[in-house]
C-alpha cells in the first residue's frame, strides 16, 4: 500500500477512534457529572433539596437510569418524594426525523407525601417556582415534532395523602401502572392502574383516553376500601366519634376533559359492615350491606336511573329527648350558611330520578321516648320494605312489614310520590301489640298505668294538600288498668279512663273503637302521636258523660234521652211508654253483657214551682168535687185529666177561690187554703208515685228491681214547668273514676 493511501486511511481511523473514546468517556462520565450537578445545584433547579445516589447512561442504546432520588420539603427535613429507580430508553436516531420516541419508562418504588392544609398543598412551591410572571411568546412556525411514548410502567411504591385541616389520611401502596402506548392522535391510549390501600382493599383502574378529543372511558374496580379515612370529613358536619365500613364498586364512567362535570356512569356500588358512632361511643347506625345498582347516571341530562337499591341489616335507635330535640338533631351540626347554599342549589332543571326496585331488609330500630313522665322503649325488628318503580313524577306503591315488641305484627302500604308528600295514602295494620308496652304514654296523658291487654289497630289515612284524614279502628282485649296515680300530673288529668273502658268492653272483655283523626300536618304544632291521644281522651270523656251513646245500635236513636212529665201526672203517658219500651229493650241487651251495670234514674224539678202547682191542682180538684158531689176515690182517669186541663182563670174556679179564701187569684187562694205540711205530704206522695210507676214498668219488662236505682231528687231544676226524668249508669264500685261535668 502506498504511503499516501495509508495516511488517508489512518487519519479517519484516528478521528473515529478519538470520537469513540470521547463518546465512551462521555457515556461513563455523563452520569456522575449529572449526579454531581443535581446534588449541588438542586435549589437553583427546583427550589428544593434533591439528592441522587447514582445516574447511569448508555448513549449507544439511549438508556438513562436514575437511582435513589430523594426530594425534601421546604424545611429540608421531611421527605416529599423519592424513588428507587427510574429507567428511560430513548431512540436517539429518531431525533433526526423530529420524533421523540421513548421505548421504555420504568419507575420502581416511587414514594410521595401529599399534604393539604385548606387550599394549600405541599407542592405549591414547585408550581410557583416554575411559574413565570411574563407572558410566554407565541410560537412561530415551529417544527412539528412527533412524540411516541411506549411501555410506561410503574412498579411498587406508595402515595400518602394527608389533609391536616380535616385530620384525614389515605395511604396507598403497591402501586402498579401499565401504559403500553400513549397516542396523541387517532387511537385511544389505554392505561392500567392498580394499587393497594394501607387500611386494606385495592383499586384497579382501566382508562381509554383520546388525547385528540379529550374523551375517556374509565373502568373502576374498587374492592374492600375502608371508609375510616372518610370519618374526618363527616366530623365537619356531624357530631360523631367514628365511622367505618368497606366499599366495593365496579363502575364504568364515560366523559370528556373538556366538560369534566358531565359524565355517564353505570355499574354497582356496595358498602359492607357500616358502623357510625356518636360522641358517646354509642352505635348511631350499623348496617350489614348497602348495595346500589346503577343503570345510568347522566349528569348533563340530569338522569339518575338505578335498577336496585338494597339496604340490609340496619340497626339504629331513634331517641326523643324532649318535645323539641332528638338524637337525629343532636347528630348534625347546624350551619345556616349551608341552608342558604342548599336553597340556591335547589333551583335548576328537575332531576329525573328512577329506582326500579328498593328493598330494606332484616333491619331493626329501637324507638325511645324520654319526653314522657316514664321512659318509653319499643323495639321494632325484622323490618322489611319493598317498593318498585320509584320516581319523582308518578305515584308508586310500597309495602312494609315488621315485628313490634315481642310478638306484635306491623304491616303497611304506601301510595305516593317522592316529590310530593303533601298528597299520599297510608294504610297500617297492627296486631298483637302488648298494651303494657304502651303504659308510659297512658300514664303521661291520663295518669293510668296499663298492666295487661292486647291491641290491634287498622288505620286508613289520606293526606290531601297537607291535610290528614285518618280512620282508625282499635280493637282491645283484656285491657287492665290500675288505679289512677295521684303523684302524676297528666296532660289530660280529668280523663275517666277506667269508666270509659268498662263501658266500651263487651262480655268477652273486648273493646272496638272507631277513632277518626284529622289535622293539618303543615302546622308546626302538629304531632300525630299527641293528636291520637287527644282524640282518644276526648272519646273517653264523651263516653263517661254520655255512657249510653256507647251502646247505640248501628248509630240509631238515643233511647236514653231525658223523659218529661207534667207536675201533676199520676200515671205514665203514651209518649212515656213509647220511649220506655225502646229504652228497656236496649238496657236488657246492655245488662246481658254487663250484669254489674245498673240503670240510675234521677227526677229533676223545681220544688217551689212544684208545691205551687200541687196546691193549685188541689184547689181545682176540690172545686170539681164540690160541684159534682163526688169523692176523690170516685174520680175516673178522664175526670182527673179534666181537672188537670182546667184553666187557672176558669170563672167557676175563680169564684170558688174567692169564696174560700178571699184571694186575688187562684194561686194565692191555693197557697192560703192548704198548709205547708199538707203540701209537703202531697209533694212526696206524687214523687213516690212516679218512682212506683217506673219500678213497676221496668219489673214488668223483665228488668230485675236491683238493676234499677233512684238517685236523690234534684230539686233545683231550671225547667220550672215540668218534671225531667234522667237516665244514667250506676257503674260498679271498682270503677274508681272521677265524675266529670259536661263542660270538662
Amino acid at each position: 500500500m502506498k504511503p499516501g493511501v495509508k495516511k488517508a486511511i489512518k487519519i479517519p481511523c484516528i478521528i473515529i477512534g478519538v470520537i469513540l473514546i470521547l463518546l465512551i468517556i462521555v457515556n461513563f462520565a455523563a452520569g456522575p457529572i449529572a449526579k454531581s450537578y443535581i446534588n449541588n445545584h438542586c435549589k437553583e433547579l427546583c427550589g428544593r433539596t434533591v439528592t441522587v445516589e447514582k445516574i447511569r447512561t448508555n448513549l449507544f442504546v439511549g438508556k438513562v437510569t436514575v437511582m435513589g432520588l430523594k426530594m425534601l420539603e421546604l424545611n429540608d427535613k421531611d421527605e416529599f418524594c423519592s424513588f428507587d429507580t427510574l429507567v428511560v430508553k430513548i431512540n436517539p436516531f429518531k431525533l433526526i426525523s423530529n420524533e421523540v420516541k421513548l421505548n421504555e419508562i420504568t419507575l420502581i418504588n416511587p414514594k410521595a407525601v401529599i399534604i393539604q392544609d385548606g387550599d394549600a398543598f405541599n407542592f405549591d412551591s414547585l408550581i410557583d417556582f416554575y411559574a413565570s410572571d411574563e407572558d410566554e411568546p407565541e410560537e412561530e412556525d415551529s417544527t412539528n415534532w412527533i412524540i411516541n411514548l411506549n411501555d410506561i410502567t410503574l412498579k411498587g411504591g406508595e402515595v400518602d395523602y394527608r389533609d391536616v385541616a380535616i385530620g384525614s389520611q389515605f395511604d396507598m401502596g403497591n402501586l402498579q401502572l401499565e401504559i403500553p402506548h400513549i397516542y396523541f392522535s387517532g387511537e385511544d391510549t389505554d392505561v392500567g392502574i392498580n394499587l393497594d390501600f394501607a387500611e386494606g382493599g385495592r383499586l384497579g383502574l382501566q382508562v381509554a383516553y383520546g388525547m385528540e378529543n379529550g374523551k375517556y372511558d374509565l373502568d373502576i374496580d374498587l374492592e374492600d376500601f375502608s371508609l375510616a379515612p372518610v370519618f374526618p370529613y363527616l366530623k365537619e358536619s356531624m357530631n360523631v366519634s367514628s365511622f367505618d365500613g368497606k366499599l366495593t364498586s365496579k363502575i364504568s364512567v364515560k366523559g370528556s376533559t373538556e366538560h369534566i362535570m358531565n359524565i355517564v356512569a353505570s355499574g354497582d356500588v356496595e358498602i359492607n359492615d357500616i358502623v357510625l358512632k356518636d360522641l358517646d361511643e354509642n352505635d348511631v347506625i350499623t348496617a350489614n350491606k348497602i348495595k346500589v345498582g346503577i343503570d345510568k347516571i347522566d349528569t348533563e341530562k340530569n338522569i339518575f336511573a338505578f335498577n336496585e337499591i338494597l339496604v340490609d341489616g340496619i340497626k339504629t335507635e331513634y331517641i326523643i329527648y324532649d318535645t323539641l330535640h332528638d338524637n337525629i338533631d343532636k347528630l348534625f351540626i347546624e350551619d345556616s350558611a349551608d341552608e342558604e347554599e342548599d336553597k340556591a342549589e335547589s333551583s335548576g332543571d328537575d332531576m329525573n330520578l328512577t329506582i326500579k326496585k328498593f328493598t330494606l331488609d332484616n333491619s331493626n330500630i329501637v324507638y325511645t321516648d324520654n319526653s314522657l313522665l316514664e321512659k318509653f322503649v319499643l323495639p321494632i325488628t325484622n323490618i322489611n320494605v319493598n317498593a318498585n318503580n320509584l320516581n319523582l313524577v308518578s305515584q308508586f306503591d310500597a309495602k312494609l312489614k315488621a315485628q313490634v315488641g315481642d310478638k306484635g305484627e306491623l304491616k303497611g302500604s304506601f301510595v305516593g310520590s317522592l316529590s310530593n308528600f303533601s298528597n299520599m295514602k297510608l294504610n297500617i295494620s297492627l296486631k298483637n301489640i302488648k298494651l303494657k308496652d304502651m303504659s308510659p304514654y297512658c300514664v303521661h296523658y291520663t295518669a293510668y298505668p296499663i298492666t295487661d291487654g292486647i291491641l290491634s289497630l287498622s288505620s286508613i289515612s289520606t293526606i290531601t294538600n297537607n291535610y290528614l284524614n285518618s280512620s282508625n279502628e282499635l280493637n282491645i282485649l283484656n285491657c287492665t288498668v290500675e288505679k289512677k296515680r295521684k303523684d302524676v300530673k297528666a296532660e289530660y288529668s280529668n280523663i275517666p279512663l277506667k269508666a270509659g273502658l268498662y263501658i266500651l268492653s263487651d262480655r268477652n272483655k273486648k273493646i272496638s273503637i272507631d277513632l277518626p283523626v284529622t289535622g293539618n300536618i303543615d302546622d308546626p304544632s302538629f304531632k300525630i302521636g299527641k293528636l291520637i291521644w287527644k282524640t282518644f281522651c276526648n272519646l273517653m270523656v264523651k263516653i263517661a258523660t254520655s255512657p249510653f251513646d256507647a251502646f247505640k245500635k248501628n248509630g240509631g236513636e238515643d233511647n236514653f234521652r231525658d223523659m218529661y212529665m207534667d207536675i201533676t201526672d199520676r200515671t205514665l203517658t203514651v209518649e212515656n211508654y213509647q220511649q220506655l219500651n225502646k229504652l228497656s229493650e236496649e238496657f236488657l241487651d246492655i245488662i246481658a253483657d254487663k250484669p254489674d251495670i245498673k240503670l240510675e234514674i234521677t227526677q229533676s224539678l223545681d220544688k217551689t214551682t212544684n208545691l205551687n202547682q200541687i196546691a193549685l191542682f188541689r184547689l181545682k180538684m176540690d172545686c170539681y168535687l164540690e160541684e159534682t158531689g163526688k169523692t176523690r176515690e170516685e174520680l175516673t182517669v178522664e175526670e182527673y185529666k179534666a181537672i188537670q186541663a182546667m184553666r187557672d182563670k176558669d170563672p167557676k174556679l175563680v169564684d170558688y177561690a174567692k169564696a174560700k179564701a178571699n184571694a186575688r187569684n187562684t194561686t194565692e187562694a191555693a197557697m192560703k187554703l192548704y198548709s205547708g205540711a199538707e203540701l209537703e205530704g202531697m209533694y212526696k206522695m206524687m214523687n213516690g208515685m212516679r218512682e212506683k210507676n217506673l219500678r213497676e214498668y221496668f219489673s214488668g219488662q223483665g228488668i230485675p228491681s236491683d238493676k234499677v236505682t233512684f238517685a236523690p231528687i234534684d230539686e233545683a231544676s231550671p225547667d220550672k214547668n215540668r218534671i225531667t226524668i234522667k237516665f244514667g249508669m250506676d257503674l260498679p264500685d271498682n270503677v274508681d273514676d272521677i265524675v266529670l261535668d259536661v263542660d270538662e
